[in-house]
Formats: structure tokens, C-alpha cells, sequence
């Protein structure tokens, strides 16, 4: 049996929760993992909460119930595109071609005096960087570039999780196909699941799971295939060989603030008895990035600006976490010389990998 989800805003409170689904509930909330979880009861007397199968968000049904609280003029004017163009020519600058091997060498000028740059948690909120030939260069660190070898030589032995959204699956499907790494099979149930995926080549594992409720789609979803994040890293043997990759916070954005601090506080720490136990595993964090806004649903539960508070309390709670490697995507797409998506260009993910990279590999002798 199908029945609707509803996870409720904690800034708005059950009041939007409670009028939107009327009737019985059945209780579904994790309270270790910070999710709680609600769905309709079934209406046929025969049938109990323990009957319920699949579920899906009821996207629908939340855009609606916030466009009635919306005045007529704040619709239009969420929809409003500016296409005013701002003239900022002062005068005419030449840009001349480059090789292959100016760019190399441009490059290494830029960048030789810096050191590479180390896992050292979060940074400040700030542009630190720019942009040349497609490649992203910090002023503090630098970042190095990894060919397809020399990733399959760092990686090999070692085993990633990926945990996250559809933003943390991108690393792990850019990982895929630059090593050739073949999908395996998963151990039952779980072999059925399209939001779980495993490969392996020379002794390099790659393990992407997708971080639990909330989920924004309307696709019908297996009950048994919801795995929470802090779970999964309490199951884990870690150790050095294990590395830990963190980015959600996409299906975040209409639960509110206080959800996601919650959440992400449950698996912080889970990642600290992870490193409590086995000394030595690795782990990762990817920040925010900007994003699109095409749908009307888009723009009602998210925006930049909750987009920057997401970030803004992600680092927050990891500022003291220095052994942890921060991602920091918010620096590069908000100055990206592309329009922002939620899933970047191939070029960006490029990037963001050399960084991951750049923490994982960068050893005396490598």
C-alpha cells in the first residue's frame, strides 16, 4: 500500500502539517537520527500503519498549501525575470590564444609558491580564488590536477562512501568513469534499490547511499530502502583505507534551519564515534553550491540566501572538526563561469574532485 509523505517545516510548526493531511497518522520518526517521519494511516479499517509499503512525497500538495498563503502580487513577482543588462564596457581588452602547454606553465608560475592544500575543516565564507583555462585557483593553496592514473594509484585499497544527495552521487559517478570502475551487486533487499550504488576495480570500492528522508520527489519509494546517514556510519569498520564523503542538503531545503542543523548534528556524531573506533578513517565534506530555479516549487521552498544559511551552519557545526577535509563548492559556483545548477557542469565537478584529491593523495612520496 502507497501512502503520502509529509515531513513538516520546524519554523513553520505542524500547522501546515496538520491541515494539509486530515485523519489518523502513523509514526515513522527516527528520534537518533534526527527525521521525523509521518504518513497518512490507511483508510481501510483492515489494514494498520504496519501495512504501509512505499511512500512518496506529496510535493504537490506542499507547493499549493504554500501558494495560498502567497498574496496574488508576491506570486507574480516570484516569477519575475529581470532582463535588464547592465553596460560595463570601459574599453577593449584582446585576448590571445593559448596552447596546451602555456596553460601548463602559466599554471605552475601561478601556483608553485603555494602549499598544497590540506584537510583542515571548514574555512571562512569568502571568495578565495579565480578562475583560469577552466581551472579554479585559490590564493592560499593550491589545488593539484590528477590524471586518470594517478587517481587509480592513490585510491587503490581503499574503499569510498558517498553519502548523500543526487550533489554527492555526481562524485561519485565522475570517480566511476574516470577509473572504469564496474557496478556490483548489492546484498538483499537492497539489490533493488535505485538510490544506493556500489563499483569496484583494482581493490578500489566506490559506495554512493542516499541520505534518507526527506526526499522532494513524487516517485514512490520502498519503505525498506530508507537509510539514514548516521546509521550507515555506525555500521561501518572504517579505518585508514575507509574514506567518508558527505553532500546533502538539497531535499533540505523545505524542512527549515533547525531540521538541518538537527540532522547534520546526528551525523556528526556518528562520524565521531566512527573515528573513536577506528583511528584513521578519512572524512569529507562538501558544502553548498548555488543553484537553479526553473520551477515554481523551487522558488517557494529555496532561494540563495537559504541556500547561504545551509552553508553558513554547516560550517558552523563542523568548525572543529580541523582533521576533517571541507569541499568548499559555495566559493566556486557562486562565481562560476556557467549558470548555476544543482548538479554543476562536468568542469566544476572536475574541480571539486582535484581538491578531494588533492586532500586524499597528497603525501611526501606520491
Amino acid at each position: 500500500m502507497k501512502s503520502f509523505l509529509w515531513i513538516f517545516n520546524f519554523n513553520a510548526g505542524l500547522h501546515m502539517f496538520t491541515s494539509t493531511i486530515k485523519g489518523p497518522l502513523c509514526n515513522f520518526s527516527d528520534t537518533q537520527n534526527f527525521a521525523p517521519w509521518f504518513c497518512a494511516a490507511p483508510r481501510d479499517k483492515h489494514l494498520n500503519c504496519s501495512h504501509l509499503r512505499t511512500y512518496h512525497t506529496n510535493v504537490n500538495g506542499l507547493v499549493k498549501a504554500l501558494e495560498s498563503c502567497l498574496h496574488n502580487t508576491v506570486d507574480k513577482m516570484l516569477l519575475v525575470r529581470s532582463r535588464k543588462m547592465v553596460d560595463h564596457t570601459i574599453g577593449t581588452l584582446q585576448i590571445m590564444p593559448a596552447t596546451d602547454k602555456d596553460h601548463h606553465s602559466i599554471l605552475n608560475n601561478l601556483t608553485r609558491h603555494l602549499p598544497y592544500c590540506k584537510a583542515n575543516g571548514p574555512p571562512l565564507i569568502r571568495t578565495n580564488g579565480y578562475y583560469y583555462a577552466d581551472k579554479w585557483i585559490p590564493f592560499s593553496c593550491k589545488v593539484r590536477v590528477f590524471s586518470k592514473t594517478e587517481i587509480k594509484r592513490c585510491l587503490a585499497g581503499k574503499t569510498l562512501h558517498f553519502f548523500g544527495d543526487s550533489t554527492a552521487r555526481q562524485f561519485y559517478e565522475f570517480l566511476q568513469e574516470e577509473i572504469g570502475c564496474e557496478d556490483i551487486g548489492l546484498p538483499p533487499p537492497r539489490i533493488t534499490s535505485t538510490r544506493e550504488f556500489r563499483c569496484s576495480i583494482d581493490q578500489i570500492i566506490l559506495h554512493f547511499h542516499f541520505h534518507g528522508l526527506p526526499n522532494g520527489q513524487n516517485k514512490p519509494i520502498p519503505s525498506w530502502s530508507n537509510h539514514y546517514v548516521a546509521s550507515e556510519i555506525d555500521n561501518l569498520k572504517g579505518g585508514p583505507d575507509t574514506i567518508i564523503f558527505l553532500s546533502l542538503w538539497a531535499h533540505f531545503s523545505m524542512t527549515g534551519l533547525p531540521f538541518y542543523e538537527g540532522r547534520m548534528r546526528s551525523i556528526r556524531e556518528s562520524l565521531h564515534r566512527l573515528q573513536t573506533r577506528s583511528n584513521g578513517t578519512s572524512v569529507f565534506v562538501k558544502g553548498v553550491n548555488t543553484r537553479d530555479y526553473w520551477k515554481k516549487q523551487f522558488i517557494l521552498v529555496s532561494s540563495d540566501w537559504h541556500s547561504l544559511k545551509q552553508e553558513q551552519k554547516l560550517r558552523e557545526l563542523f568548525q572543529n572538526d580541523t582533521n576533517f577535509g571541507y569541499i568548499d563548492s559555495w566559493e566556486i559556483t557562486n562565481v562560476q563561469p556557467f549558470p548555476d545548477q544543482t548538479h554543476p557542469e562536468r568542469i566544476i565537478i572536475e574541480n571539486l574532485v582535484n581538491r578531494l584529491m588533492t586532500f586524499i593523495c597528497i603525501k611526501e612520496n606520491f
